[in-house]
């Protein structure tokens, strides 16, 4: 398999220290496997179903849904859980319809 690397400043890729290297595909990442800017119910209320076979990682942001200016990183504000096949959001934003911007990972939880 192919391996991409990305060098530090004033370092090389070739270096087989991977202290020199930005990135390296060899490592784990976050890898994202689904994404998407959704709307949840008039309750920011809002169940997605991916069907991974495992309990992902996933990130959340929350913002009105009638100004989207500013979002919120959602677990510092809600209730959000993960399971194998769903990721459920419940009462984004206090209870009123929201947008929600979620990211589900394969690093498993």
């Amino acid at each position: 398999m192919a391996v991409i690397k990305i060098a530090k400043p004033g370092k090389s890729a070739l270096s087989t220290d991977e202290r020199d290297l930005a990135f390296s595909s060899k490592l784990d990442y976050l890898k994202e496997q689904a994404s998407a800017l959704v709307d949840t119910d008039n309750n920011g209320d809002l169940t997605i179903t991916h069907n991974l076979g495992y309990v992902p990682a996933f990130t959340i942001f929350v913002a009105d849904y009638s100004d989207t200016r500013m979002w919120f990183s959602y677990d510092m504000i809600g209730n959000v859980y993960a399971t194998s096949t769903q990721l459920v959001i419940q009462s984004a934003m206090g209870a009123i319809k929201s947008k929600v911007y979620y990211a589900l990972f394969s690093s498993q939880l």
